[in-house]
């Protein structure tokens, strides 16, 4: 895949979701989560929600290689920034992650609500990885409260953004917003923990020191002590082990390095006064304060533990500060900031406040409102397009613009495939960094070499050498095709080299003695279909070239001695080739091809009978019979109408008016083969008639057949609307509708009745979370863990949407699961 177009240099002590939310900004994708589907570096995973998806990338579960080679980055840098898995609890206690030379619970890092100081965000524009550090609550720098919460519109910031500096949900500017001050006795845990950071530095990193150990007992005591800093397992699994083992296989079995970690922060040279509190002088590393946190306060105080397991990670900063200060100091003290009884929170987002963990996940949220040209948030993005207008920008069709979105040359900010909004959309900002990246490649030394424009070009040349538009742009920037000059906005107004065009476009090569299909149609003056059809007939031979067809010139020049098409005759006198074509035939003289003889789109004639005759008389003439065979009104005899009789036969508008129809819908019943015309030259040509044993078939098969049953008619007796019907049952192919041809749907009886008993067992995952009140999403993660059993879906039975058993559903609490 091609790399970014900006590929800024991550911070020293940058996060790696901050960074990667600053490759989203500059290059204008929806969500880091985008940035990362892009790059491929997803790793195959049973992860159920957004959350999920964003901790496996903080954590670094995903591949490095792939996002190095989009960034331009070293690898190992870029693995420094994320928090390693160490352990992987399965026995439903905190898995443990390296942060910093540390081993920290998963509750105390914040993998997906991010909070930042407003202050070291307008000096310098970064996500720092300390910020992470759940206990971390203000900054020790500017005394200000971390933020983390929208003041506009009070929802929770989260990495699922395109701006850094922008709420996702509103569009309010964060940088603008001076912060919260906190209170100088809610400082001391703060500064604790900026004491511990100052501690943190790599090179203090004791597992660096395992090259100078020479005695065995001191390797093993650092093993027994700093084993779970490494890439091997946690040392519960490897302690039994570990004293069976001689020194030489101790030492072989052993070769630990160090897990990579960040080497600096912010706090190493910061002047911190000592805290107020005597017990928070003991407590000197960040192993220290996990260590307070976990088994002081929640094994000897009894602390409930659910609310640290449960709560801190994902409650607003305000409510965490407020436990911060009272785990560690005693005090109680007030709320700084409290948005929990403001109204525009969601229920979700207040059961956050008040500690009530929501178990449906949430997703990333559609820009249903993008467009609004009277929201603020449009005036924050006046840059953004749709698809129509940006192709018009761009000076090329929407045809071309989704081809070079396909191919991944243009990043929308959203559409369909990205976040299910319903019209791409692209920002104007990123289309000036695409035109300045082409700008870049301008030769700077001009030459007298001709030229050509990139609409030109799309123009003139033939299809047969032409390349597509992706093929262009991709040797542009492979240096290819040179670049003579690049407009601001308009791609297709770009000059390129001529030579350099041609050179990659080279011109096909035709078969020395052979004609094209093209050619001929070109001399003649007929359609090339008609020349394709002539081939079709064999009377010209011809030679396939893979999907060309090349006449030999000598079999064209003795095909042309020998016939003659209509319109080449028409065309030297000067009238119409389908009237003069019905002149000859009334003249006696027989084509040798046309539409009624080998479904030819044109007539072709004998040159020998069309050079015996007066030709000029014949264009003159003017009682002639139209369109060959058929009978004029006039000759027509009145024993048609005993005809009609004795067939039962009805004119089209006698049965459109028993369909109650209009003709046009009777044509389509025509066209799809539901009803057949009556074809007898005997017959008027001016009407057309069909059977009426064939119109009354047409109705017992549908409209009075006892085993069907309309469409709305089968939804009512499902008691279900004509849109749920079709969302659950026709679009999962559960049972099948009958399309009569005039757009109505019929269901079978039979299959509809056992559906409903079907029903009365089963409830679908829509009906079901309707019942309980709860988010659909929450049954869809319960199929995943394993919580509760389909009784058909995708793995029981060959249908796509799941069923639950009705009874279980009804009878339980949607608690009880968990």
């Amino acid at each position: 895949m091609r790399p970014l177009i900006v590929r800024p240099a991550p911070k020293e002590n940058e996060s790696l979701m901050g960074y990667l939310l600053r490759l989203t900004e500059e290059n204008f994708f929806q969500s880091p989560l985008n940035l990362i589907m892009y790059a491929e570096a997803f790793k195959k995973n049973n992860k159920a929600s957004i959350n999920d998806f964003i901790k496996s990338i903080a954590s670094g579960l995903i591949d490095f290689d792939s996002l190095s080679a989009i960034t331009g980055e070293n690898k190992k840098e870029l693995e420094i920034k994320c928090y390693r898995l160490l352990c992987d609890r399965s026995d439903g206690s905190q898995s443990l992650y390296l942060f910093l030379n540390a081993q920290i619970p998963s509750n105390l890092i914040r993998f997906n609500y991010p909070r930042f100081c407003p202050d070291c965000m307008r000096i310098d524009p970064y996500h720092r990885f300390y910020w992470d550090f759940v206990p971390l609550t203000g900054c020790p720098i500017h005394k200000k409260l971390l933020m983390d919460v929208c003041p506009e519109c009070h929802q929770q910031l989260t990495w699922s953004r395109s701006s850094i500096s922008t709420c996702s949900h509103c569009g309010f500017d964060l940088f603008s917003y001076s912060g919260i001050d906190i209170p100088d006795n809610q400082m001391d845990h703060i500064y604790m923990i900026a004491k511990a950071f100052q501690k943190c530095d790599s090179r203090d990193h004791k597992l660096i020191l395992f090259s100078s150990m020479e005695s065995y007992e001191a390797i093993k005591n650092f093993v027994i002590r700093h084993f779970s800093l490494t890439e091997r397992r946690h040392f519960i699994h490897f302690k039994r082990k570990l004293s069976v083992l001689s020194p030489p296989l101790l030492l072989k079995n052993l070769p630990y390095s160090p897990l990579p970690i960040i080497k600096t922060n912010d706090f190493i040279d910061l002047q911190l006064p000592r805290p107020k509190f005597s017990q928070l002088d003991k407590i000197r590393t960040i192993q220290q304060i996990n260590e307070y946190l976990c088994y002081e306060l929640f094994i000897f105080k009894r602390t409930n533990r659910i609310n640290i397991d449960d709560v801190l990670q994902w409650q607003p900063n305000a409510e965490v500060h407020q436990k911060m200060v009272n785990f560690f100091t005693g005090q109680n003290v007030p709320l700084l900031v409290n948005y929990s009884s403001s109204k525009q929170l969601t229920t979700r987002q207040k059961a956050r406040h008040f500690g009530v963990k929501n178990i449906a996940y949430r997703f990333p949220s559609r820009m249903n409102s993008i467009l609004d040209t009277n929201s603020s948030f449009f005036e924050r993005r006046h840059d953004i397009i749709n698809s129509i207008n940006a192709s018009k920008y761009l000076g090329i069709s929407e045809h071309l613009l989704r081809q070079l979105t396909k191919a991944k040359i243009l990043h929308p900010i959203s559409g369909p495939e990205i976040d299910g909004f319903g019209d791409t959309v692209y920002s104007l900002k990123y289309f000036q960094v695409f035109m300045d990246s082409l700008l870049a490649l301008k030769e700077l030394n001009i030459s007298e070499e001709e030229t050509i424009s990139l609409d030109e070009y799309i123009k003139t040349y033939d299809i047969s050498r032409r390349k597509s538009l992706v093929e262009i742009i991709n040797a542009i920037f492979d240096k290819k095709i040179k670049v003579f000059d690049v407009p601001t906005s308009r791609l297709s107004h770009i000059i390129l080299s001529l030579k350099c065009i041609n050179d990659f476009c080279p011109q096909p090569s035709v078969s020395s003695g052979y004609i094209s299909v093209n050619t001929i149609a070109s001399k003649i003056g007929i359609y090339t279909d008609a020349i394709y059809r002539t081939l079709e007939a064999g009377l010209l031979p011809f030679k396939a070239d893979g999907r060309k067809k090349l006449i030999l010139i000598e079999d064209y020049e003795r095909f042309n001695e020998q016939f003659v098409f209509i319109k080449e005759i028409a065309s030297k006198h000067k009238c119409n080739p389908t009237n003069l074509a019905d002149k000859l035939i009334d003249e006696g003289i027989r084509p040798i091809s046309g539409p009624k003889i080998d479904n030819n789109i044109v007539y072709i004639f004998r040159r020998v009978d069309i050079e015996n005759v007066d030709i000029k008389k014949i264009v003159s003439k003017n009682k002639y019979k139209a369109n060959t065979g058929r009978i004029a009104k006039s000759d027509h005899s009145t024993s048609y109408h005993k005809l009609i009789e004795d067939m039962a036969l009805m004119t089209t508008s006698e049965a459109a008016h028993i369909l109650d129809i209009s003709s046009q819908m009777l044509g389509k019943l025509l066209k799809a083969g539901e009803i057949s015309l009556y074809q007898n030259p005997l017959l008027p040509a001016y009407k057309k008639y069909l059977k009426t044993a064939d119109l009354n078939d047409y109705i017992s098969r549908y409209r009075e057949n006892p085993n069907l049953i309309e469409y709305s008619a089968a939804a009512k007796f499902m008691g279900e609307s004509p849109e749920r019907f079709q969302s659950t049952w026709v679009k999962y192919k559960r049972i099948t509708t009958i399309d009569d041809g005039l757009k109505n749907k019929y269901v079978n009886r039979e299959s509809l009745e056992k559906l409903k008993l079907f029903k009365n067992e089963a409830i679908s995952i829509q009906e079901a979370s309707e019942l309980k009140g709860i988010d659909r999403s929450y049954f869809s993660n319960l199929i995943k863990l394993n919580k509760i059993q389909p009784v058909s879906g995708p793995g029981v039975d060959e249908y796509g949407n799941y069923f639950l058993n009705r009874q279980e559903i009804e009878k339980h609490r949607h608690e009880n699961w968990w």
